[in-house]
């Protein structure tokens, strides 16, 4: 997808001289105040989706801390642990991804959904290794030299038949991610306008409203989250069926009302 003025945008462009240089944050915020209200009424839908998983991956984080350590095997506890950290910061990722949606920064979201695909692999090596977790915990050192390179922890993960599509999958995300998250054209062209004069191009300063990666930005924000809750809740599935089962209907039920987008996530399941 290539740049495109915006129909219905609710801000004509500005030229940088209009913006009273003694105050571009408050400028700047006047306007993704705008932009924000806009998103949120174009991508209903999808940000409704947003809003119930999150509610979800919190009630999560919260049935993490009520539930008595006990219940975990002495031999997982560490891996529970890690657990819990990279689900606690796959949460913050998404928080703040959608926050920058909202605000019209498409190309400053890739580097938080690329932290959410390091942590979800992570995740996904510790629930099938859980003596690994020590390491990550508290020997960082050791961790670096041992499994510090992505490759490492999927030539792991590839071994398990199970594992191999997802980690496949994870790898080819997290490629497509890394060429948004470095400084190249294909991330930057996101916060450009066309100019009528050929080969030029305006560039824009803060946040830009386009309907189009709005909505596709919003679509993976949501496939992500939902990726999320699946893998953080493997090691929690037996005790949430006993004690808080209605948890996983709803979890079920928004993985059904994401199917009906029509967003491709059958690749992702674990």
């Amino acid at each position: 997808m290539g740049p495109e003025t915006p129909k219905g945008n609710p801000s004509k462009l500005k030229r940088l001289s209009d913006i009273d240089r003694t105050r571009v944050n408050q400028a700047l915020d006047a306007d993704e105040t705008r932009y924000r209200q806009h998103s949120l009424e174009e991508a209903k839908t999808e940000l409704e989706i947003f809003d119930k998983e999150i509610n979800l991956f919190f009630e999560l984080i919260l049935f993490n801390e009520q539930l008595p350590l006990k219940v975990t095997p002495e031999d997982a506890k560490d891996a529970m642990s890690a657990n819990v950290i990279l689900m606690t910061d796959i949460f913050n990722c998404l928080r703040s991804a959608y926050k920058l949606l909202l605000d019209g920064y498409y190309s400053q979201l890739a580097p938080l959904l690329r932290r959410v695909n390091e942590c979800l692999l992570r995740m996904f090596f510790f629930q099938a290794f859980p003596d690994k977790a020590t390491l990550f915990l508290s020997k960082p050192k050791e961790w670096r030299n041992e499994y510090g390179k992505e490759e490492r922890i999927r030539k792991e993960l590839k071994k398990i038949p199970e594992l191999y599509e997802i980690t496949k999958a994870l790898q080819k995300e997290y490629s497509n991610f890394s060429e948004l998250t470095h400084a190249n054209m294909k991330a930057m062209v996101i916060h450009m306008y066309p100019s009528p004069k050929k080969g030029m191009a305006y560039l824009s300063v803060g946040g830009k409203l386009h309907p189009t990666w709005l909505h596709a930005y919003a679509r993976s924000l949501i496939v992500w989250t939902m990726l999320g809750l699946k893998v953080a809740t493997r090691p929690y599935y037996d005790a949430l069926q006993k004690l808080q089962p209605e948890w996983l209907d709803r979890a079920k039920e928004l993985e059904q009302a994401i199917g009906k987008l029509k967003i491709p996530v059958s690749e992702f399941e674990s």
